[in-house]
């Protein structure tokens, strides 16, 4: 649909923001005489020395604005959030509690005493505050999220919605999360992501590879009066400019509880992305400004995202990287995975042990 009313991003502000928070804006900046930016601010780093392979016809279709379809059932992204939302707890394991105990050895029975009385009240107060969350969630949308959340702070919702992101549980929520949602992603990868990035780049013969963020990032961003994210593009943050975004929400996004992009770089068309629960969005983040404006709808935008890049246009020691962005590579046919620190620092570059993911899903390290 047409976009909504509402503020539209000014470039020269944004990039007068960006260059006092961004160290990627230099000299080599072609950006500063695209946008006809003042003289005082520069733009990211311009990729004088792109692949040839990103002049083909596959890579421009390829960094085109696309919404994919995925089965929800074979990906459930969303049900593993909830539940691990729903189930999550702050009990310490029988090691941690022995560990506490432990770094106490020298402290007489009444400090110990009051020690663990301490954290017992914590404790209870925090599961109680959960357990009262966990119970009003059960009832609610998950775009409600941050009604439910507002069991978890004494002052209400007001002050967890105050930065424009919401604040979950603490505990062990986003490492339990992580765990559960790993099979889930590497599978997505494998099938949906790798084979597509893979037809635009000419077929298995010319990209057998496609290397991709080993960690999704999930963000959760409620109404609130504040935007989640400034005006940006991931060359800014030294990214290497073969990298592909892909946005996947698990609520409903559309308006301004969305993320706004323009079409093509230096294009300057904003629009918000409509995407579905079942949808992907694919853009190429890496030169096309995006953003967010405070939401003002009444629901929460809960999102992963994730970048993946065509083995050919993979630079492991990548000149522009401002520190080790972790990635895998997912190989379409004998499935194996190979985490990687990309870039450098310094002089000097990292690579992790290996790592084989069996067609049953499972990973191991070798």
């Amino acid at each position: 649909g047409d976009a909504p009313d509402g503020p539209v991003m000014d470039v020269v502000e944004a990039a007068r923001a960006a260059s006092t928070t961004c160290p990627a804006w230099g000299e080599r900046s072609s950006w500063r005489h695209a946008y006809n930016l003042p003289e005082d601010i520069d733009g990211p780093p311009c990729h004088t020395r792109l692949p040839e392979l990103m002049t083909t016809d596959g890579w421009k279709k390829l960094a085109e604005k696309a919404i994919i379809d995925y089965d929800v059932e074979k990906f459930p992204f969303r049900d593993v959030f909830l539940q691990v939302l729903l189930h999550c707890n702050e009990d310490k394991s029988e090691k941690q509690a022995n560990e506490n105990e432990a770094s106490m050895a020298g402290e007489t029975m009444q400090h110990k005493q009051a020690y663990l009385d301490s954290r017992m009240r914590k404790r209870e107060k925090h599961n109680a505050k959960l357990n009262a969350f966990q119970e009003r969630l059960r009832i609610l949308p998950l775009g409600h999220i941050h009604i439910a959340a507002s069991e978890l702070e004494s002052s209400g919702p007001s002050k967890n919605c105050r930065s424009g992101n919401l604040k979950l549980p603490k505990g062990n929520f986003n490492r339990l999360l992580m765990r559960r949602l790993k099979p889930v992603y590497v599978k997505f990868i494998q099938e949906v992501v790798a084979p597509e990035v893979a037809r635009y780049m000419g077929g298995p013969a010319s990209c057998s590879s496609v290397y991709f963020q080993s960690v999704p990032c999930l963000r959760i961003a409620p109404p609130s009066s504040v935007r989640a994210t400034h005006p940006h593009c991931d060359a800014m943050y030294y990214h290497q400019p073969g990298q592909i975004n892909f946005w996947l929400p698990l609520t409903r996004t559309y308006g301004s509880n969305s993320l706004w992009i323009e079409s093509s770089p230096n294009k300057n068309d904003f629009l918000p992305l409509a995407v579905l629960e079942g949808q992907v969005a694919r853009f190429y983040g890496n030169r096309c400004m995006h953003y967010t404006i405070p939401n003002d709808t009444e629901h929460t935008r809960i999102t992963l995202d994730f970048r993946a890049v065509p083995g050919p246009l993979f630079d492991t020691d990548y000149e522009l990287s401002r520190e080790p962005v972790c990635h895998c590579i997912c190989r379409m046919f004998c499935f194996i995975a190979k985490a990687q620190l990309t870039g450098k620092k310094g002089n000097r570059s990292t690579n992790v042990s290996a790592r084989r993911i069996l067609l049953s899903g499972q990973v191991r390290s070798r």
